[in-house]
């Protein structure tokens, strides 16, 4: 139970430190459990748009963790507190299985992390396609969507899937939080006929009232879990 406010007497009230440190704790607690569950970012997985400065590989990039043969990378967003984020791992597969699965749309809610629904909307070409995806958030907060657009390029040996978040397409849904923005890259590059890394890049802010600092110290966690998810769905549609 949280420490109450304290009464100086003629009208004045202040928190106490102990109170300040207690809600702190229980809003990261919270809030943490929500983005660990919503995919924050997680979110939107069919290859969002980044700049080119997030293909960078500088120095900039810092690791944060290692883990089941993924690698976490983040670093400081230009013109936003909440920080980008970097994944890299190896899928072993041929290069058209992971791009398959990725073109698989509606499929989507199968391995991503939170995922409440994928809609295509339209194909205006070959290589594109415009989709609704919406993530869920649990009680209090509201869910997340987006329509996105996306569009792929392939050389042979290099897959990237470019995406960015479109509006005018769709009216907003009652009770859910249209993201502001989202910018994600995939970034398949082919090492061996059976072996392909990885590159996932993700530049994103939720919208809503949740403070950058929280979103942070979650930034990863659905993420990586639908890193997980996508590379056991590759398997198993390769094995179809």
């Amino acid at each position: 139970v949280l420490p109450s406010i304290m009464d100086l007497g003629s009208g004045y009230k202040f928190i106490s430190r102990r109170t300040l440190l207690d809600w702190r704790c229980f809003i990261s607690h919270m809030v943490k459990h929500v983005l660990t569950s919503s995919l924050l970012i997680t979110v939107f997985y069919i290859g969002l748009s980044a700049q080119a400065s997030v293909l960078s590989t500088g120095s900039d990039w810092q690791l944060k963790k290692e883990r089941e043969g993924i690698k976490v990378y983040i670093k400081d967003a230009y013109q936003s507190k909440i920080k980008e984020l970097k994944i890299e791992m190896i899928i072993n597969n041929p290069i058209q299985a992971v791009i398959s699965a990725l073109d698989d749309l509606e499929a989507g809610t199968e391995w991503i992390y939170a995922c409440k629904e994928v809609k295509i909307l339209e194909r205006p070409s070959n290589n594109e396609v415009i989709y609704y995806t919406r993530i869920a958030f649990p009680w209090p907060f509201k869910d997340r969507d987006a329509v996105i657009h996306s569009k792929n390029s392939f050389d042979g040996s290099t897959f990237i899937s470019k995406s960015h978040i479109i509006e005018n397409i769709k009216d907003p849904l009652p009770n859910v939080i249209r993201m502001p923005q989202l910018d994600l890259t995939w970034h398949f590059k082919k090492k061996t006929d059976d072996q392909v890394l990885m590159t996932y890049f993700l530049k994103s802010d939720p919208g809503g009232f949740i403070p950058a600092w929280i979103i942070n110290l979650a930034l990863d966690n659905g993420p990586v879990q639908t890193m997980k998810g996508f590379r056991a769905f590759v398997q198993r549609s390769s094995q179809h």
